[in-house]
Protein backbone atom coordinates (compact mmCIF):
# COMPACT_ATOMS: atom_id res chain seq x y z
CA UNK A 1 0.00 0.00 0.00
CA UNK A 2 1.16 3.42 -1.12
CA UNK A 3 0.23 6.49 0.84
CA UNK A 4 0.27 10.05 -0.57
CA UNK A 5 3.58 12.10 -0.88
CA UNK A 6 1.80 15.15 0.17
CA UNK A 7 -0.76 15.36 3.28
CA UNK A 8 -3.34 18.57 2.97
CA UNK A 9 -5.16 19.62 5.92
CA UNK A 10 -8.71 20.75 5.72
CA UNK A 11 -10.59 22.22 8.75
CA UNK A 12 -12.90 19.56 10.18
CA UNK A 13 -16.28 19.86 9.13
CA UNK A 14 -15.35 21.61 6.02
CA UNK A 15 -18.93 22.13 3.61
CA UNK A 16 -17.93 22.09 -0.06
CA UNK A 17 -20.64 22.82 -2.23
CA UNK A 18 -21.19 21.73 -5.53
CA UNK A 19 -21.67 24.79 -6.99
CA UNK A 20 -21.09 28.31 -6.02
CA UNK A 21 -22.55 31.87 -6.93
CA UNK A 22 -20.41 34.61 -8.17
CA UNK A 23 -21.32 37.45 -6.58
CA UNK A 24 -24.81 38.56 -6.44
CA UNK A 25 -25.67 37.83 -10.35
CA UNK A 26 -26.96 34.54 -9.61
CA UNK A 27 -24.70 32.55 -11.60
CA UNK A 28 -22.46 29.89 -10.38
CA UNK A 29 -19.58 27.47 -11.75
CA UNK A 30 -18.92 24.12 -11.00
CA UNK A 31 -15.73 23.63 -9.43
CA UNK A 32 -14.20 22.37 -12.53
CA UNK A 33 -15.51 25.64 -14.27
CA UNK A 34 -14.36 28.41 -11.85
CA UNK A 35 -11.14 30.46 -12.40
CA UNK A 36 -8.46 29.39 -10.70
CA UNK A 37 -6.97 30.99 -7.76
CA UNK A 38 -3.10 32.30 -7.21
CA UNK A 39 -3.03 29.26 -4.55
CA UNK A 40 -4.53 26.48 -6.44
CA UNK A 41 -1.38 24.80 -7.54
CA UNK A 42 -0.28 25.02 -3.86
CA UNK A 43 -3.88 23.51 -2.52
CA UNK A 44 -4.27 20.31 -5.00
CA UNK A 45 -2.86 17.96 -2.97
CA UNK A 46 0.67 17.64 -5.05
CA UNK A 47 3.51 19.35 -2.97
CA UNK A 48 4.90 22.27 -3.98
CA UNK A 49 4.61 23.93 -7.11
CA UNK A 50 7.26 23.51 -9.62
CA UNK A 51 7.65 27.11 -10.60
CA UNK A 52 8.50 27.39 -6.39
CA UNK A 53 10.45 24.08 -6.52
CA UNK A 54 12.75 25.79 -9.30
CA UNK A 55 13.10 29.03 -7.16
CA UNK A 56 13.90 27.25 -4.12
CA UNK A 57 16.34 24.37 -5.67
CA UNK A 58 19.04 26.96 -6.90
CA UNK A 59 19.78 26.92 -3.59
CA UNK A 60 21.60 24.14 -2.60
CA UNK A 61 20.10 24.02 1.12
CA UNK A 62 16.77 23.64 -0.46
CA UNK A 63 17.89 20.97 -2.89
CA UNK A 64 15.52 18.22 -3.12
CA UNK A 65 12.74 19.80 -0.90
CA UNK A 66 9.56 18.05 -0.62
CA UNK A 67 6.34 18.74 0.66
CA UNK A 68 5.08 16.92 3.38
CA UNK A 69 2.13 18.60 5.17
CA UNK A 70 0.06 21.52 3.45
CA UNK A 71 -2.47 23.38 5.95
CA UNK A 72 -4.77 26.10 4.41
CA UNK A 73 -5.00 29.09 6.85
CA UNK A 74 -7.53 32.04 6.08
CA UNK A 75 -10.16 31.16 3.48
CA UNK A 76 -11.79 34.28 1.29
CA UNK A 77 -15.72 34.50 0.75
CA UNK A 78 -14.89 32.89 -2.53
CA UNK A 79 -13.94 29.78 -0.88
CA UNK A 80 -10.33 30.17 -2.11
CA UNK A 81 -7.86 30.34 0.84
CA UNK A 82 -5.62 33.32 1.16
CA UNK A 83 -2.69 31.80 2.77
CA UNK A 84 -0.92 28.30 3.12
CA UNK A 85 1.41 26.87 5.72
CA UNK A 86 3.64 24.23 4.40
CA UNK A 87 6.42 21.94 5.92
CA UNK A 88 8.14 20.17 3.56
CA UNK A 89 11.80 18.64 3.61
CA UNK A 90 15.16 19.49 2.16
CA UNK A 91 18.74 18.40 1.64
CA UNK A 92 19.33 20.10 4.72
CA UNK A 93 16.24 19.53 6.88
CA UNK A 94 12.89 20.84 7.48
CA UNK A 95 11.65 24.30 5.93
CA UNK A 96 9.05 26.15 7.22
CA UNK A 97 7.19 28.08 4.21
CA UNK A 98 4.44 30.46 4.75
CA UNK A 99 2.76 31.23 0.66
CA UNK A 100 0.08 33.93 0.43
CA UNK A 101 -2.25 35.22 -1.85
CA UNK A 102 -0.51 38.49 -3.58
CA UNK A 103 -3.96 39.96 -4.90
CA UNK A 104 -4.51 41.79 -1.42
CA UNK A 105 -1.97 40.86 0.82
CA UNK A 106 -0.70 43.25 3.42
CA UNK A 107 2.66 43.77 5.04
CA UNK A 108 0.94 43.24 8.36
CA UNK A 109 -0.34 39.74 6.76
CA UNK A 110 2.83 38.83 5.78
CA UNK A 111 4.31 39.60 9.60
CA UNK A 112 2.14 37.17 10.40
CA UNK A 113 2.70 34.85 8.32
CA UNK A 114 6.73 35.01 9.06
CA UNK A 115 5.77 34.76 13.14
CA UNK A 116 3.71 31.70 12.16
CA UNK A 117 6.26 30.12 10.17
CA UNK A 118 9.01 31.13 12.52
CA UNK A 119 6.83 29.58 15.49
CA UNK A 120 6.43 26.11 13.53
CA UNK A 121 9.91 26.23 12.38
CA UNK A 122 10.77 25.86 16.17
CA UNK A 123 7.93 23.46 16.94
CA UNK A 124 8.89 21.54 13.98
CA UNK A 125 12.72 21.93 14.04
CA UNK A 126 13.16 23.20 11.16
CA UNK A 127 16.49 24.81 9.60
CA UNK A 128 15.11 27.44 7.53
CA UNK A 129 11.59 29.71 6.51
CA UNK A 130 10.22 30.40 3.61
CA UNK A 131 7.89 33.49 2.89
CA UNK A 132 6.45 33.59 -0.49
CA UNK A 133 3.86 35.75 -2.15
CA UNK A 134 2.08 33.80 -4.85
CA UNK A 135 0.93 35.93 -7.58
CA UNK A 136 -0.90 34.91 -10.92
CA UNK A 137 0.12 38.49 -13.07
CA UNK A 138 2.40 40.80 -12.91
CA UNK A 139 0.49 43.68 -11.17
CA UNK A 140 -0.14 40.92 -8.62
CA UNK A 141 3.36 40.35 -8.62
CA UNK A 142 4.52 43.68 -8.18
CA UNK A 143 1.88 44.14 -5.44
CA UNK A 144 3.10 41.48 -3.65
CA UNK A 145 7.10 42.62 -3.96
CA UNK A 146 6.32 45.70 -2.17
CA UNK A 147 4.11 44.01 0.46
CA UNK A 148 7.04 41.92 1.16
CA UNK A 149 9.65 45.00 0.60
CA UNK A 150 7.62 47.18 3.52
CA UNK A 151 7.36 43.90 6.00
CA UNK A 152 10.94 43.27 5.71
CA UNK A 153 12.55 46.04 5.19
CA UNK A 154 14.37 45.20 2.19
CA UNK A 155 14.82 45.61 -1.40
CA UNK A 156 12.83 42.60 -3.80
CA UNK A 157 13.71 44.11 -7.63
CA UNK A 158 12.18 40.93 -8.95
CA UNK A 159 9.91 37.89 -8.99
CA UNK A 160 11.20 33.93 -8.84
CA UNK A 161 14.35 35.08 -7.03
CA UNK A 162 15.01 34.00 -3.17
CA UNK A 163 16.06 37.32 -1.16
CA UNK A 164 17.35 36.39 2.56
CA UNK A 165 16.78 38.57 5.55
CA UNK A 166 17.78 38.66 9.14
CA UNK A 167 14.76 37.51 11.52
CA UNK A 168 14.54 36.27 14.66
CA UNK A 169 16.92 32.96 14.77
CA UNK A 170 16.29 31.43 11.48
CA UNK A 171 17.23 32.29 7.97
CA UNK A 172 14.17 33.48 6.59
CA UNK A 173 14.35 33.87 2.39
CA UNK A 174 11.54 36.22 0.78
CA UNK A 175 10.27 35.63 -3.04
CA UNK A 176 7.26 37.07 -4.80
CA UNK A 177 6.42 33.75 -6.86
CA UNK A 178 4.76 34.43 -10.68
CA UNK A 179 3.51 31.42 -12.71
CA UNK A 180 3.51 32.17 -16.33
CA UNK A 181 1.10 30.50 -18.28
Amino acid sequence: MKGPDFLMAHPAGEHRPERFTIGDTGFSFGDRERPPAALDAWMDGHGIPAGARNVLERHPQFKDIVGLIGVPEQARAARAPSSEWVLAGSACGLVSIAVRDARNTTPTQLADDAELAIAAAKRYGAVNVVIFVQASNDGDAKRGREALQRAFATNIPESNRLFSVAQAEFPVWLASLLEKA
